[in-house]
């Protein structure tokens, strides 16, 4: 199996891990809100919000460290892709045991450049590593990506951002929407690729 695939099946499980512990926060969350009206403004509350980050944090840091991944290899051969991630995960790992939240923030920061310069490469027709050979599939794949990276930034580093985080939100909103659509309503060979 290659590394496209591997990285697909373990996004596709993350994001399944996400959707169950949500799933789960909203039953809890409802359960306490029936059993006291002002849950929201209790002690309990905070120990519910607690909880609810330590079951989601380290799948999302899988998530961050999958994108990781995936982004660069598009434009890195693989040979030197190792290399790459080790030297970003090692500059993370020197800032995690300073500031969690900066460390998360750089990654996804220098994260979200990188996909922008796929993107970019993406819409001249450069040759990039994809599964799909369909221009619209990889416009679409890096939309996405792009889409994913931004959001996970407005909620790591919600002050670094100039446009603020609603307008980031419905912009990525908007681009994985049109991702989606490029993905899966143009057919494979509406247009030859040119990578």
């Amino acid at each position: 199996m290659n590394l496209d695939k591997k990285l697909t099946i373990a996004t596709v499980i993350v994001f399944f891990a996400i959707g169950a512990i949500s799933l789960y926060g909203i039953y809890d969350y409802s359960k306490n809100i029936d059993k006291n009206k002002d849950f929201v403004h209790s002690g309990k509350y905070y120990a519910y919000t607690q909880s609810m980050d330590s079951l989601a944090f380290p799948v999302a840091l899988t998530l961050l460290l999958l994108l990781s991944l995936c982004i660069p290899k598009r434009v890195i051969p693989e040979k030197y892709l190792i290399s790459f991630i080790s030297i970003i995960l090692g500059l993370a790992l020197l800032l995690f045991l300073k500031d969690i939240k900066l460390s998360l923030g750089i990654i996804l920061v220098l994260t979200l450049l990188l996909q922008i310069i796929v993107l970019l490469l993406t819409l001249t027709g450069r040759k990039l590593r994809f599964l799909s050979y369909s221009y619209y599939k990889k416009v679409g794949s890096s939309l996405i990506h792009l889409g994913i990276v931004a959001i996970a930034l407005s909620i790591v580093q919600p002050t670094w951002l100039y446009f603020g985080n609603i307008n980031v939100y419905w912009f990525s909103t908007a681009i994985i929407s049109l991702g989606m659509l490029l993905i899966f309503y143009f057919p494979e060979k509406r247009r030859v690729a040119l990578g």
